[in-house]
């Protein structure tokens, strides 16, 4: 997207852009980095490929700024509107714009870094059961292990693996079947859905987070977010963080969670895992048409 084209968008939402780039870190959205009079913002074009509903994507962020607009201690961007809209229809797709989130004044140990982590993943979590969000879902299936199996055995059936791949992909599908078993009477609460750490942009103390990417937020189990963010913390910072985010995720969540919920996440570090691995390998046997930005060898490899 080139600067006028930018820039037009920008000023439906009454900003005057004066240069826009490109931001590469997301899968799925086209995301620009806008520079203006007024600030820096993000402006972002919905992949309506995946996300098929603008309409219950746009009702679900209302919903998410609503829970989480009063809350002290974790925030959601800026969002701005257009005619009251917060995502506008223009060139063939839909957009929307938000006050970008500056950084640090100070740097933050890694120490800090896990610890605020888990806390914004907990305080967002926390806020969003107390908001009692109507949310509707807008990927079918995102964290339904019926599905994915379904779709690796299609992708499997079309291109066969060899004996190597096979056996892991059955380890991985028999890692999420028995979460799920053991983890049947686990209540649903509404949750980000996509809690990787890179969704969380750390303020200089625990209370200042801001989450983004919300577009996944979802009614699940508390124990998908945990196990996301585990993954995450430690795929970075050693399995030493597990237990400095745990804390982290346990103090923003207040004692929140049902005594079911605690005996869930354990599992949930194995299952989002387990499940992100099998995506990872039905996508390398598709030829990489979900993570569109990977090749299918480095689909293979994140398996």
């Amino acid at each position: 997207m080139n600067l006028e084209k930018a820039a037009n968008i920008a000023l439906m939402f009454g900003i005057d852009v004066t240069e826009a780039k490109p931001l590469n870190k997301g899968h799925i959205n086209s995301t620009m980095l806008a520079q203006s009079y007024q600030g820096r913002f993000i402006l972002q074009s919905l992949n309506t490929a995946v996300y098929k509903d603008p309409a219950a994507v746009s009702s679900n962020l209302a919903e998410v700024i609503r829970c989480v607009g009063g809350a002290e201690d974790v925030a959601v961007p800026e969002y701005l509107t257009a005619e009251g809209r917060l995502m506008v229809w223009d060139d063939g797709g839909m957009w929307r714009m938000y006050r970008y989130t500056e950084e640090l004044c100070r740097p933050l140990t890694d120490s800090e870094i896990v610890y605020n982590t888990g806390f914004a993943c907990g305080a967002f979590m926390r806020a969003l059961k107390n908001g009692r969000p109507q949310l509707t879902p807008v990927i079918a299936g995102f964290h339904d292990f019926r599905r994915h199996y379904l779709e690796f055995v299609r992708a499997s059936e079309a291109h066969p693996l060899p004996h190597e791949l096979r056996t892991l992909g059955d380890k991985l599908i028999s890692c999420c079947a028995g979460v799920c078993l053991n983890s049947s009477r686990t209540p649903i609460r509404p949750i980000h859905g996509d809690a990787k750490a890179d969704n969380f942009v750390l303020g200089t103390s625990a209370q200042s987070g801001t989450v983004i990417d919300l577009d996944t937020v979802m009614y699940s189990y508390a124990y998908i977010d945990y196990g996301d963010l585990i993954r995450s913390v430690t795929a970075k910072y050693g399995m030493d963080s597990a237990e400095r985010a745990t804390r982290g995720f346990a103090d923003g969540l207040g004692g929140t969670l049902s005594r079911e919920e605690r005996d869930s996440l354990y599992g949930g570090v194995i299952y989002v895992t387990a499940e992100l691995a099998l995506r990872y390998l039905t996508d390398y046997m598709q030829g990489a048409v979900f993570f569109r930005s990977k090749t299918p060898m480095e689909c293979l490899e994140r398996t």
